[in-house]
C-alpha cells in the first residue's frame, strides 16, 4: 500500500506524469484542504503551503521542460492511494488534487502551495480564447482578462 502523486493539467484532468514528492502531508475537511511536504507549517490553516521539489524528481529533460511541468495554475498535483487490491496498471484512488500556486525557484528545487478545487473556483476569470498563457513565462496579458 502507498501513495503516489502525479502531475495533471489543471483545466482538463488528465494526467501526464508521475511526481517523486520526498515526503508530504496534508489535510482535508469537508471544504477545502491544504498539503505541505514538511513539518511545522500549520497544515490546514490558510497560510499552509511548502511543497518543496528536488529539481530532479520533475519530469523533463531541460530546465525549461522541468519549469513547464510545474507551470503555477496550468499544472495540478493529484495524489493517489494504492491499495493491495488496486489492480495492476491502474492508478489507484484518488483523494486530493490542486493547481500549483505561483512557485519560489532555487537551484537545487522548487517550492509552491496548492489551490484547492474549492480555492480555483472562489476566483475565476474571463478571459478571452486564445490569450491564457500566451505571454511570456506562462502568463496572461493584464488587459485581455477580466474578473468574473
Amino acid at each position: 500500500m502507498m501513495w503516489r502523486a502525479y502531475l495533471a493539467d489543471t483545466m482538463t484532468g488528465l494526467i501526464d506524469s508521475p511526481l517523486d514528492l520526498p515526503s508530504f502531508s496534508w489535510s482535508m475537511s469537508i471544504g477545502d484542504f491544504a498539503l505541505t511536504t514538511t513539518r511545522g507549517k500549520d497544515v490546514g490553516e490558510g497560510e499552509a503551503s511548502g511543497v518543496r521539489v528536488p529539481w530532479n524528481a520533475i519530469p523533463g529533460s531541460t530546465p525549461s521542460a522541468r519549469a513547464r511541468e510545474v507551470c503555477a495554475d496550468r499544472r495540478s498535483v493529484v495524489l493517489f492511494w494504492r491499495s493491495s487490491w488496486t489492480p495492476e496498471g491502474e492508478l489507484g484512488t484518488p483523494v486530493m488534487m490542486g493547481a500549483i500556486t505561483p512557485r519560489t525557484d532555487t537551484w537545487l528545487d522548487t517550492s509552491f502551495s496548492l489551490d484547492s478545487p474549492m480555492g480555483i473556483l472562489s476566483s475565476r476569470y474571463l478571459v478571452r480564447e486564445g490569450t491564457y498563457g500566451a505571454d511570456k513565462n506562462g502568463t496572461t496579458p493584464a488587459c485581455s482578462a477580466g474578473r468574473a
